[in-house]
């Protein structure tokens, strides 16, 4: 829901992202913080609890200095980073998982790393979309069978 959120703050329509009794219990804060600070429209439970309701809109580039190490809240500023105009960098005050930021370059996006600061060309630099545009640049993906497992397992009557 958190990295979701990055993505849905910067499209053209709206929407709503819910979950089960557990998952509205985690606290989206974290995420919807600077996701404001770029312009997005975010509303939520006790202004911190899912369900989310994001009206996508146009967002502005920032400099966000995290407060606690969080990969799912730096991938979430960084994947709203590609949908804002200018350079967004998120600075961790120490490294988490890069698995977002391996994909996004995979895919070409413009990304730049200095210590533990992260940088993402928004849409300024469009050269990233035309390398995903590209059928030449496609890049083929395999998913571990335990990734289609948790996948089949979130529908009834689903067997493995």
């Amino acid at each position: 829901m958190r990295l979701l959120s990055g993505i849905l703050a910067g499209q053209s329509f709206s929407s709503k992202l819910t979950g089960d009794s557990s998952l509205q219990k985690r606290p989206m804060k974290r995420v919807i913080g600077p996701l404001r600070e770029m312009g997005a429209d975010i509303r939520a439970r006790d202004d911190n609890f899912a369900p989310l309701e994001i009206r996508g809109s146009k967002l502005k580039a920032i400099d966000y200095k995290m407060p606690m190490a969080s990969a799912q809240v730096k991938s979430a500023v960084l994947l709203a980073g590609l949908f804002a105009d200018g350079v967004t960098s998120v600075t961790e005050p120490a490294r988490t998982r890069d698995h977002t930021e391996l994909a996004l370059e995979e895919f070409g996006a413009s990304i730049e790393k200095d210590g533990r600061t992260i940088r993402i060309h928004g849409l300024a630099n469009r050269q990233w979309q035309t390398s995903l545009a590209n059928p030449s640049t496609s890049r083929e993906i395999c998913l571990p069978p335990s990734f289609f497992i948790a996948a089949a397992s979130l529908f009834s009557g689903s067997t493995c």
